[in-house]
């Protein structure tokens, strides 16, 4: 009985993947372009994870503000993903604190290189607009493998833990 515990949480660990407290994946460091924006803004874009999986959702947290003053942007700005073999997509950003947005997106694609147009509107003047990238990783296994390959290999051993009895009832 022990070792079927045992199995099973050695299968559990195995198959569990960190997550943020929102239950996003992405758990660590993430990876931080500074995207220029010629004098009047910082402009900082992070990925979470550091480099997304196709077939998982990775979090953009994007931060900007004025160059001059270091004062919070307050206008508006879209932000447009270019993933590898995927049009044009934009990604809808949400304020979380002032000068803060916060966007999330289905990796999608093949591996490769994913590009970021990010387009500000401010109140004064004329849009500005950066682009960045990161890379893309290739396709992870779908949950249902993991679930598949350790429900075969549980009815295996089950299979031959009811033959292995019946050998030594027999033989005793």
């Amino acid at each position: 009985m022990r070792r079927w515990l045992a199995a099973a949480l050695v299968l559990a660990c195995l198959s569990a993947r960190p997550a943020l407290a929102d239950g996003t994946p992405g758990v660590g460091v993430p990876r931080v372009l500074a995207l220029p924006a010629p004098g009047r803004y910082l402009i900082t874009l992070s990925v979470y994870p550091q480099t997304p999986r196709v077939g998982r959702i990775a979090v953009l947290l994007v931060g900007v503000e004025h160059a001059s003053s270091g004062r919070p942007f307050r206008g508006g700005m879209e932000l447009i993903l270019r993933q590898p073999e995927v049009g044009p997509r934009p990604v809808p950003l949400q304020r979380v604190a002032p000068g803060e947005y916060q966007g999330q997106y289905l990796a999608q694609g093949r591996p490769g290189t994913a590009g970021v147009s990010l387009e500000l509107f401010p109140a004064a003047g004329g849009p500005v607009r950066v682009r960045g990238s990161f890379p893309q990783e290739g396709w992870d296994l779908p949950p249902w493998a993991v679930g598949t390959v350790a429900g075969l290999t549980a009815a295996m051993l089950a299979g031959w833990a009811v033959r292995h009895r019946r050998e030594r009832s027999q033989g005793a």
